[in-house]
């Protein structure tokens, strides 16, 4: 493989020869300003990188934690059906989600760079976590694949009426459930 340019005449040019692509090939194109458009993918790497535990390392990570919650799946916390029915464990773990005083990471910085450049076409997140928008990444450069906890919602899909999340933080730290106060949902 090799990475190329595209031109104004829509022809492209190698910037990278045939073959492995390096790292050392990666960090001279970045101090010679060679990549234009960059994209990123990022997952939880960066957030355990800032402090945040991930959800697969057994012991430690979030779905470890669930066994007392008596999920048929650790993913399933994360499921509207089962929210739904049974709200209290997302709460539970929510506020040990809210526990944790993360901040950027070097990482986080590096994205932010190509951002300031002007050559950040895209930065794709797993992560719910919002260090990149703390960091400064504009958020018409940031696709959270997997939401975030900046915002809450009704989950009745007749409603969808926006919660105050200084009342909905309030509710999670105490685990207690936060009704809508639109459709009492």
């Amino acid at each position: 493989e090799s990475i190329t340019e595209e031109s104004n005449t829509g022809t492209s040019s190698s910037l990278v020869g045939p073959g492995k692509f390096t790292r050392d090939q990666l960090v001279s194109g970045v101090k010679k300003k060679q990549f234009k458009r960059v994209a990123f993918l990022t997952g939880a790497g960066i957030s355990v990188a800032a402090g945040i535990p991930d959800f697969r390392t057994p012991k430690i990570g979030l779905y470890s934690q669930l066994k007392d919650f008596g999920l048929p799946h650790p993913e399933e916390i994360f499921s509207l059906e089962f929210l739904l029915h049974n709200p209290e464990p997302f709460y539970a773990v929510s506020n040990r989600y809210l526990q944790f005083k993360a901040k950027p990471a070097l990482a986080h910085r590096f994205i932010k760079q190509f951002a300031d450049q002007g050559t950040l076409m895209m930065d794709y997140t797993q992560n719910i976590d919002g260090l990149e928008l703390d960091v400064g990444i504009p958020s018409n450069l940031l696709v959270q694949a997997h939401g975030h906890m900046r915002s809450a919602h009704c989950s009745e899909e007749k409603c969808k009426a926006e919660a105050d999340m200084r009342l909905y933080t309030r509710h999670v730290r105490r685990e207690e459930v936060l009704y809508c106060k639109v459709c009492k949902s």
